[in-house]
């Protein structure tokens, strides 16, 4: 763990969470719950691979998505957040806060939308 005190039955919720999403990685809300509690834990590395492999699934969840992006954000991981967004921006058209989401983040980079 990276610099927490985890008790044992947060490892073992953590080792229940892992056996889910592994036994099946197309299961993108118990793939992102383990996200959240790797967050929580503070096994940072783990999560971001987590949410890398999770984006990559075809039908991800807007829902799962824009939490996917803005867990970027907060990591400085800012070009795959610019990805997470402009999916977003595509399966939600219509929805403005993706549109300012990628504005924000290309800002932050330097860049204009």
């Amino acid at each position: 763990m990276e610099n927490q005190e985890v008790s044992k039955k947060e490892l073992k919720q953590l080792s229940r969470l892992r056996q889910r999403a592994d036994s099946d990685p197309d299961d993108q809300f118990a793939v992102y719950e383990l996200v959240e509690s790797l967050v929580k834990m503070g096994e940072t590395q783990e999560a971001i691979k987590r949410s890398r492999e999770l984006v990559k699934i075809a039908d991800i969840s807007p829902v799962v998505l824009e939490a996917v992006a803005r867990f970027f954000v907060d990591e400085k991981l800012l070009e795959e957040a610019v990805f997470c967004y402009e999916r977003l921006a595509a399966l939600q058209p219509k929805r403005a806060l993706s549109h300012y989401c990628l504005g924000r983040v290309f800002q932050q980079m330097g860049q204009t939308a």
